[in-house]
């Protein structure tokens, strides 16, 4: 009996320890943007690059903001930015192997870095604008909860984080 009590307790820690685990080491990374003046009174710049650098100026990541929507999607150096792997998930199931090996690999990248992120530049095709200084929220994994296996509950555990952009009026000539 003492076996089976103890044999439990060492699975309960290593489900426990496996989320927790997952949430450290993956991650996901929302970012949007606000600027006044910009094209067609959007609020953003479509195609407009983001770089998100640490406190020294140098550069830990990029992204770029959808033709139409407010989003930043990040550019993994490898894999880019899983666009194309999305789009085809929704066809096929190669297209969706594909998009999942595409995310594993961005959630387990951005953890390397996403602590560090101090400033934001964004870059246009005819200018790249000043470093502006950020602050970028975290939201810890709900690591306890991840092996539940209810839909609004389970799932394996990630780190999110968040950031919002309200840049300053931009004073290049593409934005007008």
């Amino acid at each position: 009996m003492k076996r089976l009590l103890l044999l439990a307790v060492l699975v309960a820690l290593a489900v426990l320890g496996y989320g927790y685990w997952h949430g450290v080491t993956h991650a996901a990374f929302s970012i949007s943007t606000q600027m006044p003046g910009a094209t067609g009174g959007r609020g953003f710049v479509p195609g407009a690059e983001i770089i998100l650098r640490d406190a020294a100026g140098l550069e830990l990541a990029r992204g770029r903001n959808a033709m139409q929507y407010n989003f930043v999607r990040l550019i993994h150096p490898q894999v880019g930015d899983c666009n194309a792997a999305e789009q085809a998930a929704a066809g096929s199931s190669a297209g969706r192997k594909a998009w999942q090996a595409c995310f594993e690999q961005q959630a387990r990248w951005i953890p390397r870095w996403a602590d560090r992120v101090n400033s934001v530049s964004l870059s246009t095709a005819t200018c790249d604008g000043p470093a502006v200084p950020v602050r970028v929220r975290k939201y810890a994994a709900d690591w306890l909860l991840w092996w539940v296996p209810l839909p609004h509950v389970g799932g394996k555990p990630y780190t999110y984080y968040s950031l919002s952009l309200k840049l300053p009026e931009h004073r290049c000539a593409d934005v007008e």
